[in-house]
């Protein structure tokens, strides 16, 4: 079973994550450029539409940096965003637990944050796979041509 940590994109870890890098034609549906991370590295300090951004690192079982998202944190709701598997660690399964991670994150956390949100590609479809096996909905709504998917943070589980 493939599991995997989060933790926060630091000084003792930002190369590891800047070594994260999709493939070439995988990029469109991610960010803009790679590394991924120094686009969520940017996001943190530049904080577009004023929300607070949290940038993770995705860590294997065994402690290799496999992936980066960020966690854009709103009034009430977080919206998930740039995740990104590793080319060479991809069809592994780290990317729906690194989904499922952020779910338990968002549920544990002190925010006010009562729902996640995460917009995908129409095309990725294992993004589409990873959301849906995570939690998420898609209920029909779109944002710049995307599907908009919405998973309730239930705070009201028993290790809340």
């Amino acid at each position: 079973m493939t599991t995997v940590d989060l933790e926060i994109i630091d000084a003792d870890n930002w190369r590891e994550a800047l070594e994260v890098r999709v493939a070439d034609e995988q990029v469109p549906f991610v960010a803009d450029c790679q590394p991924i991370a120094l686009v969520i590295l940017a996001k943190c300090f530049v904080r577009p539409d004023g929300r607070r951004w949290e940038p993770l690192l995705v860590r294997s079982d065994r402690g290799e940096a496999v992936g980066v998202l960020a966690l854009a944190h709103g009034p009430d709701e977080c919206e998930l965003r740039h995740v990104a598997i590793d080319v060479e660690r991809q069809r592994r399964g780290y990317g729906t637990e690194a989904v499922r991670a952020v779910v338990e994150r968002a549920r544990r956390s002190a925010s006010d944050c009562t729902q996640l949100v995460v917009t995908a590609h129409p095309d990725n479809r294992a993004a589409h796979h990873a959301y849906r096996s995570a939690g998420f909905d898609w209920d029909g709504e779109e944002r710049a041509g995307e599907p908009v998917w919405r998973c309730v943070v239930d705070r009201t589980s028993p290790d809340a």
